[in-house]
């Protein structure tokens, strides 16, 4: 049971990461599958910052400005990240 919110993908990842965990001793490939989802979400939030910084980056190219908002923006893109990197 997962209740709504921004960590809710989170709760679910560590969720898995605690089954794989525990059923380890039942099956040994669950190691690797634990790693694969480890790396593969960090890849995932890496390349979901890289776009979004990118299209930060695009915004600010067309309106020929840079704007304090967009700096925000992408403080709060790269603090998100870390987090999820950190978990």
């Amino acid at each position: 049971q997962v209740s709504g919110g921004d960590d809710e993908i989170q709760q679910l990842q560590k969720a898995l990461l605690d089954y794989l965990d525990e059923n380890t001793e039942i099956d040994a490939s669950l190691v690797f599958s634990r790693k694969f989802y480890v790396a593969q979400w960090f890849r995932d939030t890496t390349m979901e910052t890289e776009k979004a910084i990118k299209s930060q980056k695009d915004e600010d190219s067309s309106e020929g400005t840079h704007h304090a908002k967009d700096v925000e923006t992408t403080g709060q893109i790269m603090h998100r990240a870390e987090s999820r990197k950190k978990f």
